[in-house]
């Protein structure tokens, strides 16, 4: 497959570049692929982030659901001084906790949580 993807990438001109080429292999078992690109071995990785979240080989969602929660309390907290201040009113406050914090936790409708996630 990827001496196929390599031939036609070739025909557009394109180049893969092997030193950021990487192999997750997504299996509930550790499993080692040797996969290989114009003779050259490609590196596998347990995790990696695309499109701005984590993806792990075990296919669990700890590392993503950990990195989400811990940048929303950094954008709550780095906040403060918002929600501190008297002069606004507990609605606007509720918005500005929607629009500034919660966004960073996208996709969170997707996690799949199970017991394990849940006591952790």
């Amino acid at each position: 497959m990827i001496d196929k993807l390599s031939a036609v990438s070739r025909e557009y001109v394109l180049e893969i570049n092997t030193n950021k080429t990487k192999v997750l292999v997504a299996s509930t078992k550790e499993a080692v692929a040797q996969v290989t690109f114009d003779n050259v071995p490609l590196e596998q990785v347990k995790s990696f982030h695309y499109l701005g979240s984590i993806i792990t080989d075990t296919c669990d969602c700890r590392a993503e659901i950990t990195a989400r929660l811990g940048m929303a309390r950094s954008a709550a907290k780095s906040r403060t001084s918002l929600w501190k201040d008297c002069s606004l009113n507990l609605q606007l406050k509720c918005r500005l906790m929607q629009t500034l914090v919660w966004y960073v936790a996208y996709g969170c409708e997707s996690w799949t949580i199970n017991e394990l996630i849940a006591k952790d």
